[in-house]
């Protein structure tokens, strides 16, 4: 059972990202998510939490697995979810090559690392951007 403030926070993402659904079973069913369990991320398969809190980078974010920097579409068929924490890591990299690259950085136990890297360039990035968003909305 996905808990009702994750679906909200699902909801918020599709609809932000320009998805416009008229209920959340509409959404369940053109998305094909499963409502008998929480969500997973598509990547790393974390499971999925609706806000991001301080060095926990497990909640919900949208990620196109052909980046539209590379002209992937925005569709249903080429949006999923996953966790914040690959979604900044993975950035303009292809899904396929983001599976590659995962299983590197499992394989040498330096996610995290990676990831503490990568993130406060991103961050810094971002910030300057969009000055008065709350941090999980930079994701």
């Amino acid at each position: 059972m996905i808990p009702e403030e994750l679906k909200k926070e699902i909801f918020r993402r599709y609809s932000k990202h320009g998805f416009k659904f008229n209920n959340w079973q509409e959404l369940i069913k053109k998305t094909k998510i499963d409502e008998t369990k929480t969500p997973t991320c598509y990547y790393c398969k974390k499971q999925l939490t609706p806000y991001c809190k301080e060095n926990k980078w497990d909640c919900v974010s949208l990620d196109h697995k052909i980046p539209k920097y590379w002209k992937g579409k925005n569709s249903i068929s080429n949006v999923v979810l996953c966790c914040a924490e690959c979604n900044i890591i993975k950035g303009t990299m292809t899904s396929e090559t983001y599976f590659k690259f995962l299983d590197a950085l499992n394989d040498a136990k330096i996610k995290n690392l990676v990831f503490a890297e990568i993130f406060p360039g991103r961050k810094a990035k971002t910030m300057k951007r969009k000055n008065n968003q709350k941090l999980w909305e930079l994701v």
